[in-house]
């Protein structure tokens, strides 16, 4: 998956333990215990994080309603900004058509960027 440079911080340093994400056909497909690899978008660096949880919600608002907002958008975040960022990159059809899965994580190694 790939992650926006300050989300990809926030999780290499253990400031961010969910991912949101919709919940369509790729996501449906991850388990517990699936390693994810992550993709910071502007260097390529990657970290691989471990799945240990997993929830599904309807929407990105009740997956914030019952997630610190810390765990989504590190450490200061206000829900208000997480949730406004979140629909931002999701259109409102699409969350209603998928849902919403929270992807609890912990991160395994870090690799180098790619050549």
């Amino acid at each position: 998956m790939r992650l926006r440079p300050r989300w990809f911080d926030l999780l290499t340093t253990g400031h961010k333990t969910v991912e949101i994400r919709l919940h369509d056909e790729r996501r449906a497909a991850v388990r517990l215990g699936d390693s994810i690899t992550f993709s910071n978008t502007d260097t390529r660096q990657q970290t691989v994080a471990e799945v240990i949880g997993l929830r599904r919600f309807a929407s990105f608002a009740a997956a914030l309603d019952a997630i610190p907002t810390a765990a989504v958008a590190g450490p200061g975040a206000d829900r208000a900004t997480a949730e406004a960022e979140l629909t931002a990159t999701y259109s409102p059809a699409d969350e209603a058509h998928h849902g919403v899965l929270a992807i609890t994580m912990q991160v395994a190694a870090q690799m180098h960027p790619l050549s």
